[in-house]
């Protein structure tokens, strides 16, 4: 069973199994970070999902949601970290 779990973590990254924290890196040099278990992160901050709606989704590296319009909240860039995804979440919803 140890063995599957870090062939796991190799393949999909060490924090796909566990949380995710502010200072998580989204975008290493392997790729994006899983964006389900972003979602799901993204998910537990009440601020968050008050700006994204009910049923925000990915368009490939965008975050999108349907109760703007379906327009794209913000893109995951190589290097982001979880905590510069939630400032970009917010700073969009100051605009709108």
């Amino acid at each position: 069973m140890i063995k599957l779990k870090e062939n796991y973590e190799r393949f999909f990254g060490k924090n796909s199994l566990s949380e995710i924290s502010d200072s998580t890196n989204l975008w290493d040099p392997n790729g994006p970070e899983d964006r389900q278990v972003i979602m799901k992160a993204l998910k537990k901050d009440r601020k968050i999902m008050k700006i994204l709606g009910p049923k925000p989704y990915w368009d490939d590296i965008d975050l999108v949601s349907p109760d703007h319009d379906d327009e794209t909240i913000v893109s995951l860039r190589k290097n982001m970290k979880f905590r510069d995804l939630k400032k970009s979440i917010l700073k969009f919803g100051k605009k709108k």
